[in-house]
């Protein structure tokens, strides 16, 4: 890690939104899409273990999103997706990549707004 970088966050307080909000639900979301793909991120894992050993927190294990507060991240992982197919299925996102509209699950009585106004 760069040193005046680690200087500079060992220096914030380990309840920071740094550590509590973008670790878990922005830094693990990411790198849980990529242990999907297949990609390798060594510079995030690194980032992922100094925080998590910061704010004593496990996300990460031996290179994979596994740790014992999982349950705590908005990644892939902590909903039960081992395969990145199935996540972009269930996510919709293949569905915005073909142009396919998602009408969403129908409700009685509910009226669509339009687009406008979403």
């Amino acid at each position: 890690m760069i040193p005046n970088l680690t200087h500079r966050l060992s220096s914030c307080s380990s309840t920071t939104g740094y550590f509590t909000e973008d670790i878990p639900c922005g830094l693990c979301v990411t790198r849980g899409i990529a242990e999907l793909a297949g990609v390798p991120t060594p510079h995030m894992d690194d980032v992922i273990v100094w925080c998590q050993q910061m704010i004593g927190k496990e996300y990460l294990v031996d290179g994979k999103l596994t740790g014992k507060d999982l349950h705590s991240t908005r990644a892939p992982q902590h909903y039960g997706f081992t395969d990145l197919d199935k996540f972009m299925e269930a996510n919709h996102y293949l569905d915005a990549a073909t142009g396919v509209e998602d009408e969403g699950p129908a409700v009685d009585g509910a009226q669509e707004l339009p687009v406008s106004a979403q």
